[in-house]
């Protein structure tokens, strides 16, 4: 099938929602529009490019300078290579594919970042298009001619491009390898202990703003948020009051309450919800819209 017979079928499915005259985005995690699909497809990247939508892609560095994008440590995982990422050339990576998410070798090539400039030059690129690298290597591990590769790759794209992580000195050393590039920060890993009662929402919030070194988007572990609006607090609004956006990850169907959950964080006020089902909420929420414009006047 090819990208613009994907594309049409695509087209009445839009991953941007409107709610209260607010734009909630629904990102496609690890490039996915459904779970069944390869991660870090070159097709789907180029697709939710044409399409205007957020797209998530996994990076780790490699041993030349630069990055692979996979989010694993080992390559045996998610590519028909074997061995560490970190250690593995340039040369090695390219000559191997993606893996299916029943772990079996497809034909899609395994991307490097610096394959991010053709994909997007030779794409129709549609307003709003935004790729999240979400890095996963550490700042430790980090060395400058990693930042120099990174800097290269990324700085002729960076309008379509938001760096992120756990890490935020990791993230604000490539931000800062690239003038004018957004970055964004995850403070779950750091500082999650702090939300063992609602006494420590304002303690989380504080200890987030001060390690979000220039980041214009935080990334809530989803339960968080639900747990906050429990409390009768809201960290959605928290973090936007301090002029951020607010990322809530990762949604999917596979429990009970999935389609609950999604509509509180939408109450919320999120401005974007990871998932690796964004055709599925987009048609749920479209459901649900249906449902309202249908229903019968109600009068008091």
């Amino acid at each position: 099938m090819t990208i613009q017979t994907l594309i049409e079928q695509s087209q009445n499915i839009k991953t941007d929602l409107s709610a209260n005259n607010h734009m909630v985005r629904l990102k496609w995690h690890s490039a996915r529009r459904f779970p069944q699909e390869t991660p870090f497809t070159k097709q789907a990247i180029e697709i939710g490019l044409t399409l205007g939508a957020s797209l998530e892609v996994d990076l780790r560095k490699h041993a030349e300078g630069g990055f692979a994008i996979l989010h694993d440590a080992t390559l045996e995982s998610e590519t028909s290579a074997t061995g560490l990422v970190s250690t593995a050339s340039k040369h090695k990576l390219k000559q191997n594919w993606l893996k299916d998410s029943s772990g079996e070798i497809t034909e899609h090539p395994l991307l490097l970042l610096d394959d991010l400039q053709a994909i997007i030059a030779g794409s129709n690129v549609a307003d709003g298009a935004l790729i999240q690298l979400d890095l996963k290597t550490r700042n430790y591990e980090l060395t400058e001619r990693d930042i120099a590769g990174f800097a290269h790759a990324v700085d002729p794209i960076k309008n379509h491009i938001i760096i992120s992580g756990e890490d935020d000195l990791a993230v604000s050393r490539l931000a800062m390898a690239v003038p004018g590039l957004e970055a964004g920060y995850d403070p779950c890993r750091d500082y999650s202990y702090l939300l063992d009662n609602s006494d420590g929402i304002t303690q989380f919030v504080d200890s987030t703003q001060k390690s979000a070194q220039n980041a214009s988007t935080i990334y809530l572990f989803y339960p968080f948020i639900l747990l906050s609006l429990l409390w009768q607090d809201n960290l959605v609004k928290r973090f936007q009051d301090l002029g951020y956006k607010v990322d809530a990850w990762t949604l999917n169907s596979g429990n009970d309450n999935a389609e609950e959950d999604f509509f509180n964080l939408i109450s919320a006020g999120v401005d974007q919800i990871t998932t690796d089902e964004p055709f599925h909420f987009a048609n749920v929420w479209q459901q649900e819209q249906l449902a309202l414009d249908n229903s019968p006047l109600q009068f008091s």
